[in-house]
């Protein structure tokens, strides 16, 4: 042991036990907070679906609405390819048919949109629906929806005039422009008053609701196999 002393190896190997003793157990710790610490990453299928539009026209996914909406849904990406399914089976159950709708309501394998798309469209082609229908003939189909729903006093102004914005992407040189404007409008109220006062803003509302409707009438409803 005396030359352990006398060479100075026993204080080196004091230092370096106290060391160990000292900090060890504390980055120890620490890396087990660490690891605790770090979420566990959520499965995919966890991820809600954002569709707005929808929101404001179907409630709690119950598809019994009019094929021409629904095809307008589809259309705008409002609808996924697995949901196309309960949906053709609600069309079915309200007295619809067609070999295409029922070829889709059988459909048991959740398929991309690329895979059904054309049984898609021509499932709603059976129930006379114009198709293919692009994406601004799908906003004209929804922006008329809601706005007769406000007029049927079945949705709120602001929440009609929010979903026809969004539709098309706040554009306010665009077809709805007025819609566009009116959210402004209801944003800058609601961020200004504690308590608003909307009443003048829903009936502007109204009337840009009629003038849509009489400048973009519905198509007319075409025959089944023409």
């Amino acid at each position: 042991m005396r030359w352990l002393y006398d060479s100075g190896a026993l204080w080196v190997l004091l230092f370096g036990a106290g060391f160990l003793i000292r900090f060890l157990p504390g980055r120890i710790e620490k890396r087990r907070r660490s690891t605790y610490q770090i979420p566990e990453p959520l499965p995919e299928e966890s991820h809600a679906f954002y569709h707005p539009v929808r929101d404001r026209i179907i409630s709690k996914d119950q598809w019994k609405q009019p094929p021409e909406v629904l095809a307008a849904l589809w259309a705008v990406n409002e609808i996924r390819s697995e949901e196309l399914p309960p949906l053709a089976a609600d069309l079915l159950e309200v007295g619809h048919d067609g070999k295409y709708l029922r070829r889709l309501a059988g459909e048991m394998v959740a398929s991309t949109r690329v895979d059904v798309a054309e049984v898609a469209d021509k499932a709603f082609a059976e129930l006379g629906v114009s198709q293919p229908m692009d994406v601004p003939a799908a906003n004209r189909v929804l922006a008329r929806f809601l706005a007769q729903r406000v007029l049927n006093s079945e949705l709120e102004p602001s929440k009609a005039v929010l979903g026809i914005a969004q539709l098309y992407d706040w554009d306010h040189q665009g077809p709805a422009k007025e819609f566009v404007l009116l959210n402004y409008a209801y944003e800058d109220l609601y961020e200004r008053c504690s308590s608003p006062n909307s009443e003048g803003l829903d009936e502007q509302a109204r009337a840009v609701c009629v003038s849509f409707i009489e400048a973009n009438p519905p198509e007319p409803h075409r025959v089944k196999g023409r």
